[in-house]
């Protein structure tokens, strides 16, 4: 099992909790609670990934801002999700999170701009990969 690759284990589909970039948070926060991976990720009408929202990043927004409504997810997103290829290695994958302190990684596989998957930390820990 060392030599899976993120591929192996990524959510894919419609499990991808992706958001269009121009809805507002509170919506996005909807989609964040339903798919329950600990992001949404959002792109723009081309379908392109444009950001990244953690759950940190919504604690940090409903701790700042008084009406969350008005908010739109461009806003607030962080731009440059991270992002690594599906035959990378799941051990390696791990690594990365662990470095960068974040539970989920944004995959592709041939275009950076097109998501094809979510690999997050407990897809890899279930797999018994260390």
């Amino acid at each position: 099992s060392k030599l899976k690759i993120v591929a192996d284990l990524m959510y894919k589909g419609k499990m991808i909790p992706f958001v269009d970039e121009n809805i507002d948070i509170k919506n996005a926060l909807k989609i964040f609670n339903k798919k329950n991976l600990g992001v949404v990720i959002a792109q723009n009408k081309k379908g392109n990934t444009t950001g990244i929202i953690s759950d940190g990043d919504f604690k940090r927004i409903n701790s700042k801002s008084i009406n969350i409504n008005n908010l739109i997810v461009k806003k607030v997103m962080k731009k440059k999700p991270i992002m690594v290829n599906e035959n990378m290695l799941a051990a390696q994958a791990l690594s990365i999170m662990n470095d960068k302190k974040i539970t989920a990684l944004c995959v592709f596989r041939k275009n950076k701009k097109k998501i094809t998957g979510l690999v997050h930390m407990h897809n890899i820990l279930d797999a018994n990969i260390t």
